[in-house]
């Protein structure tokens, strides 16, 4: 936002931030959180010195609706201020295992780090940008970062292959339809964006990732599936599993709980986010998709392969056939959820009453850069 000029908005959503680091700071000595407070106030007083300059006032002419209105403030540069790492002063993290006095640390210290693949269906042609925007940011932190596709000829599965495998992060890229030739194949005109104006193959492709993982002979101890529009924190995951001792061998389907989808609820984890799975999970979850019929039209009332992109209601079905259900326990002691299924300023309509404050308008939605 300060590239747009938007200091406003940008520093909403500073105090916001600010706020949870008060929350949270008793529990991040110790950790492997790369932020240490010092450098974080730093940053917030000169990004505060850049965002409201000591400098003459002006007036700016804006518009809404059929109405005109005069905005005043001093005048900001929209490239004024960055991020500055700088030396640590204040409290910092000190180095993983310096400090094992927490059941995390412990593990750091004793070398048994929590693994996790990040699994991406991805519709190549037509979320291209998106896959390098992951492979450019979270992508690396996961300790296998694999996309699905489903090529609609070798030509295709070739240039998705060069892309995201050219990076630093390691990417690995699978062609399911390599494997089951009769899916739908990939084509961008089934996606949201341009109006799902074909038949999508999302069911199928949630389903068949699981059923290719569990072939492995050595998985990592979680799998996440997330959405190409979803950002993933593999540290805040490996944090959420150790603090609850969540262990990869027993049966464990972690994220966002929906209780109004279809059947007996909660039955699922919304798939519009991200949704994890332990070791023994996936390889219970593959063995069922191998045998799950494939059909025409999905009947959302049994575990089978089908056309359609309700991946969510498909995939509780398929592991409730197993006897595996979503794991409850995904929200703090005041209530706040860790998988977020939702837009990050409607957090406060989605919480407890008072869990975050009053409830204010999306900030992006102010035009001005103006700082009055």
């Amino acid at each position: 936002m300060w590239v747009q000029g938007h200091f406003r908005q940008s520093a909403l959503y500073y105090e916001h931030g600010l706020g949870f680091l008060a929350l949270t700071k008793g529990t991040l000595d110790g950790s492997d959180w790369p932020l240490w407070t010092g450098q974080v106030l730093q940053n917030w007083k000169t990004f505060l010195a850049a965002a409201f300059p000591a400098s003459a006032i002006i007036a700016q002419k804006r518009g809404s609706g059929e109405s005109t209105f005069l905005s005043v403030g001093p005048p900001v540069q929209a490239n004024s201020n960055w991020w500055t790492t700088g030396p640590r002063q204040g409290s910092y993290c000190p180095p993983p295992g310096t400090a094992p006095h927490s059941r995390q640390n412990k593990r750091e210290a004793s070398g048994s780090k929590v693994s996790v693949l990040c699994a991406i269906p991805v519709v190549w042609p037509g979320e291209e940008t998106a896959a390098e925007a992951i492979v450019e940011t979270y992508g690396s932190q996961c300790d296998r970062l694999i996309f699905f596709l489903a090529s609609p000829d070798a030509t295709t599965g070739a240039q998705a292959r060069r892309v995201l495998s050219g990076h630093s992060s390691g990417a690995e890229v699978v062609d399911l339809a390599l494997y089951w030739p009769d899916m739908l194949r990939d084509r961008a005109d089934v996606l949201a964006a341009d109006g799902r104006q074909g038949i999508s193959g999302a069911n199928q492709k949630d389903l068949l990732l699981f059923a290719y993982l569990a072939r492995e002979e050595t998985l990592p101890d979680w799998v996440c599936r997330v959405e190409t529009d979803s950002y993933f924190s593999p540290a805040n995951f490996r944090r959420f599993v150790q603090g609850r001792q969540l262990h990869p061998e027993e049966p464990f389907y972690l994220g966002s709980l929906a209780y109004w989808h279809l059947h007996f609820e909660p039955r699922v984890v919304f798939n519009e986010q991200v949704q994890c799975l332990s070791r023994v999970a996936v390889k219970r979850l593959g063995s069922t998709v191998s045998k799950a019929p494939w059909a025409a039209e999905a009947s959302y009332a049994r575990c089978e392969v089908v056309p359609g992109h309700r991946g969510d209601i498909m995939l509780g079905l398929c592991l409730a056939e197993v006897g595996i259900g979503p794991f409850p326990d995904v929200a703090d002691r005041w209530g706040r959820e860790y998988f977020l299924n939702y837009q990050m300023e409607d957090m406060a309509l989605h919480a407890p009453y008072h869990a975050y404050g009053d409830t204010m308008p999306d900030p992006r939605r102010i035009d001005s850069n103006l700082a009055a």
